[in-house]
C-alpha cells in the first residue's frame, strides 16, 4: 500500500464533512512537501490543533454551501486532469 493509499484508507473512517476536510488538508501538505514551502501545521490530520481543524471545517462549509463555485473547481481540475490547462 503507498501514502496515498494508507493516507486514504486512514481517513475512510471519518464522518463525511472531516473527511473532507481531512484530504484538503492532505493536499496542502502534499503540495508544500513537493515545492518545499515551510509549513506551519502538522502533516497529519489528528496532529492538528483544533483551531487548525476548525478552519479546514470550515472550508468544507463553503464548498458545500456555494454549489456553483464547487461545480467551476471540478470542472477546471477535470480539464487540467485531460490536459486542457497548462502546467505553471
Amino acid at each position: 500500500m503507498d501514502e496515498t493509499e494508507k493516507v486514504l484508507h486512514e481517513l475512510e473512517r471519518l464522518p463525511a464533512r472531516e473527511r473532507a476536510a481531512a484530504l484538503a488538508h492532505w493536499v496542502y501538505m502534499e503540495a508544500a512537501k513537493r515545492t518545499d514551502w515551510p509549513t506551519r501545521v502538522p502533516t497529519s490530520w489528528e496532529d492538528l490543533d483544533d483551531k487548525a481543524k476548525e478552519i479546514n471545517l470550515y472550508s468544507m462549509d463553503v464548498w458545500a454551501e456555494c454549489p456553483a463555485v464547487l461545480e467551476a473547481w471540478l470542472r477546471a481540475l477535470s480539464e487540467q486532469r485531460k490536459g486542457k490547462v497548462a502546467e505553471p
